[in-house]
């Protein structure tokens, strides 16, 4: 399951109310993924279609696709507010350590 934080909910509602629907929640999903564990991630407004999994938090309804279900369990989203370095979402899941010796994969992505 997928949690959102009170602060990220407050942020979510109001761009809920803006853009979604009636049926309307936030699909989270798994971007991309490599060997080393580096994995990227996707937000967006949606509805949900047949076989993802909907749970509710903070009163926004989180909507997962099947193969991003299985990568996101424990994961929380929060908003954060880093002043002039910007503010945004960030996905934080179980796995989020740093990689042993503090750098790089085969994949070229870190």
């Amino acid at each position: 399951m997928v949690t959102i934080t009170p602060s990220a909910g407050e942020q979510l509602r109001a761009v809920l109310e803006q853009q979604g629907g009636p049926e309307a929640g936030l699909r989270v999903w798994v971007q991309s993924a490599c060997g080393c564990g580096n994995v990227g991630y996707g937000m967006g407004i949606d509805e949900s279609t047949v076989g993802d999994s909907v749970y509710e938090s903070e009163g926004i309804q989180v909507i997962l696709d099947p193969a991003s279900a299985s990568l996101l369990g424990g994961a929380r989203i929060d908003f954060v507010d880093q002043g002039v370095y910007g503010r945004g979402f960030a996905i934080h899941t179980p796995d989020d350590a740093p990689v042993a010796g503090g750098g790089g994969c085969g994949c070229g992505a870190r």
